[in-house]
């Protein structure tokens, strides 16, 4: 029993390892939400993965990533209005009483959530620096010695039967 047991932990650990490794790998421009001015509906934390839809393609009720003027890091809002004839987005925070006072001008949009994922921001910016680098590597390299064991552990007890 302790042999099946150290053997399925060790394939949940590195099954966890290949999916946080899967979510990084992801292809396309992804943010860790820093703020709780989209909450509830964007909890700080939480990853979003960002599309670069065209912004004429934007709606109402869109959530979108742009870089507001003077900010060192990307906000992410929702769209209020879309002004396709003066090339800009009126947005608001889901949070916040008020629309934003300055409109995005196109050329500071980054693009549409497409995804959200809550609390995972946090685990995958931790992964993504040197020291969680090699945590991963360790975490990976564990499950797959607890696999092995597990598998050794229930080889010897069929030799023994």
């Amino acid at each position: 029993m302790l042999a099946r047991i150290t053997k399925i932990l060790g394939i949940l650990i590195t099954a966890l390892v290949i999916i946080v490794t899967v979510m990084i790998a992801v292809p396309v421009e992804k943010y860790v939400v820093e703020s709780p001015s989209m909450e509830p509906e964007l909890p700080v934390g939480s990853i979003i993965y960002v599309y670069g839809d065209s912004p004429y393609n934007i709606e109402e009720g869109d959530i979108i990533v742009y870089k507001a003027s003077g900010a060192t890091t990307p906000t992410t809002h929702r769209v209020v209005e879309n002004d396709t004839n003066g090339h800009q987005f009126i947005t608001k925070g889901d949070n916040n009483p008020d629309n934003d006072i300055s409109p995005v001008p196109y050329i500071n949009y980054i693009g549409k959530v497409m995804l959200h994922l809550p609390v995972i921001g946090r685990i995958l910016a931790e992964v993504t620096t040197g020291k969680g680098r090699i945590m991963l590597i360790i975490t990976a390299a564990s499950g797959l010695l607890l696999i092995l064991i597990g598998d050794l552990m229930i080889k010897k007890g069929e030799e023994t039967e």
